[in-house]
């Protein structure tokens, strides 16, 4: 978290690498006609998703990307699948 500032504290420090290491990048603009996905598997503030909202940033909480995964596991390239690799089982009701 970074402290609030002009914008009302909605920005993200991003990095680079995993452990952070490397001097983190701010995202502070959607470009004009572009689509943009932000990712949480921690949620977010329903101020992060009204200002989300309004700038056209499509946002992803971690129950839609766990639903997104099991949409479109089968769909996905040998190598992506390796990383993650899910088996279908039979629960009877």
């Amino acid at each position: 978290m970074s402290p609030p500032g002009p914008d009302g504290g909605v920005d993200v420090l991003a990095h680079k690498d995993a452990f952070g290491f490397e001097k983190p990048k701010l995202l502070g603009a959607n470009p004009i006609d572009a689509n943009s996905i932000f990712v949480s598997t921690g949620g977010f503030t329903s101020h992060a998703v009204k200002v989300a909202k309004h700038n056209g940033v499509k946002t992803i909480d971690l129950a839609e990307l766990v639903q997104f995964v099991l949409q479109w596991y089968e769909d996905l390239p040998v190598e992506t699948k390796a990383l993650l690799p899910l088996k279908k089982i039979y629960v009877p009701n």
